[in-house]
Parts: structure tokens; C-alpha cells; sequence
């Protein structure tokens, strides 16, 4: 198992580190074209459509509204991600007229969560990775940012049971 940002793992495809990259990629739900060319021939498989939360420590002023935009946050400090998440935040703030205060960056969705909860700041996160901790609020934002998940088998001249399995159980996590 490999922890990259997709670029890396569909790379990591083409040289043979990797047998399966699960990847994500964000504004349509067709994966972007230029990955076959750093993959190499495959499939791609869509699991899921994640859409990201706002998390605020749940004592914050807006923590009981049903949805806020990026633009009450304007003032606050951030909880950034990395790679691609991390630019989701950086373009959404910069459509609702801020740039970040960036307090921390991880990659780390509990570790995000627990920052929050601890009052450092706010957190722009995955649908999939709310813990439901008891010190965080997640909040609808709008405009909705969606990640969508998918997984990135090659195609070999030999087939290879362990991958198909775990897209089998990927597909079925996905649902």
C-alpha cells in the first residue's frame, strides 16, 4: 500500500510499484483525460461522489446553522489538507473573496478533526472522513465542493486476483 496524491500513484501503475491506484479528482465525474497517458492503458472504476464538509469546534457562533459559505469563515484560521484538497480550500476562499490564514497542514483527516475540536482553526474535509466527534460540528458548504473517488486498475498481461478482489470490495463499500 502506497499513500500518494493521484499523479503519483498513476505513476507508480506505469512502473509497477502499484497494482490498483485508488484516486480522486475534482469538478466533473470523469476522471481528468491526461491520466491514462501517466497510468498507462486501464480502467477506471467511479466508487463515490464525496462531498465536503466545514468543520467548526462545536462551540462556534455558526455551528448550528444547517450550511454556511466560505465567506463567514473569512476571518478565522484553517486546518488545511494537502495536494489537491488543499487547493479545493485555496479556490473556494478565493471565490468568496479571502485567502486563507493557514494555522496547520495535514493530511490527516482525525488529526484535522481534533485541531478543530481543539479551537485552532476550521477544517474544509471529506464527507467520508467526519468522525462524528462530540467537539466538531460538520456543516453543509456552499458552493459544494465534491471529490470523486475512483479506482485506477491497469491492464496486464497476466491477471491479478488480489487487485480485482479489492475493487470488488471497493465497488461494494462505494455503494
Amino acid at each position: 500500500v502506497l499513500e500518494a496524491e493521484p499523479d503519483e500513484a498513476l505513476a507508480s501503475l506505469r512502473d509497477g510499484r502499484a497494482d490498483l491506484a485508488l484516486v480522486y479528482h475534482f469538478h466533473t465525474p470523469q476522471p481528468p483525460r491526461a491520466w491514462q497517458a501517466v497510468a498507462g492503458p486501464g480502467t477506471y472504476t467511479a466508487l463515490a461522489a464525496d462531498q465536503f464538509r466545514v468543520l467548526v469546534p462545536a462551540r462556534h457562533p455558526l455551528a448550528s446553522r444547517p450550511a454556511v459559505s466560505l465567506a463567514d469563515f473569512a476571518a478565522e484560521r484553517w486546518i488545511q489538507g494537502w495536494g489537491d484538497v488543499g487547493g479545493v480550500l485555496d479556490s473556494l476562499a478565493a471565490v468568496s473573496g479571502f485567502r486563507p490564514r493557514v494555522a496547520c497542514r495535514s493530511s490527516d483527516y482525525r488529526f484535522m478533526s481534533a485541531l478543530v475540536g481543539a479551537g485552532v482553526g476550521m477544517a474544509l474535509v471529506s464527507s467520508l472522513a467526519v468522525s462524528g466527534r462530540p467537539d466538531v460540528r460538520d456543516l453543509q458548504v456552499t458552493p459544494q465542493p465534491t471529490r470523486y473517488v475512483g479506482a485506477y486498475l491497469p491492464r496486464r498481461h497476466r491477471p491479478n486476483p488480489a487487485a480485482d478482489r479489492l475493487l470488488a470490495a471497493l465497488r461494494r463499500q462505494g455503494r
